[in-house]
């Protein structure tokens, strides 16, 4: 279960037919308007660390009021991914995040 709220880390296991180079994408809904948040993303072994511009820091507590989305987009390296069970790991530190959705594509080759 992917939660809509991250002030902490998460992680979540899934499988996955390829080994080739993929494309993830997180859509987040909104973060912490304090301007310090980081985001760091671990699918296996590859990482990728973000730092955030401030949102509109409502979503904490008022999650039903609309906000600045935005789309951490990420291009997974061939190899990264595992043909069968893969980990990806989401933490935020000095801040939080509020996520819309989650989604890894294969890339054609």
């Amino acid at each position: 279960e992917v939660p809509y709220l991250i002030d902490g880390s998460f992680e979540v296991l899934f499988n996955s037919d390829t080994d080739k180079t993929a494309r993830l994408m997180l859509n987040l809904c909104d973060s912490d308007n304090n301007g310090l948040s980081t985001v760091t993303v671990k699918v296996n072994s590859f990482e990728k660390v973000f730092k955030l511009q401030p949102g509109a820091g409502v979503q904490k507590r008022e999650p039903w009021r609309l906000a600045y989305p935005e789309t951490l987009d990420i291009e997974i390296p061939k190899g990264a991914l595992c043909i069968g069970e893969n980990r990806l790991s989401v933490n935020v530190s000095n801040g939080w995040i509020t996520l819309d959705s989650i989604s890894i594509c294969k890339e054609e080759q």
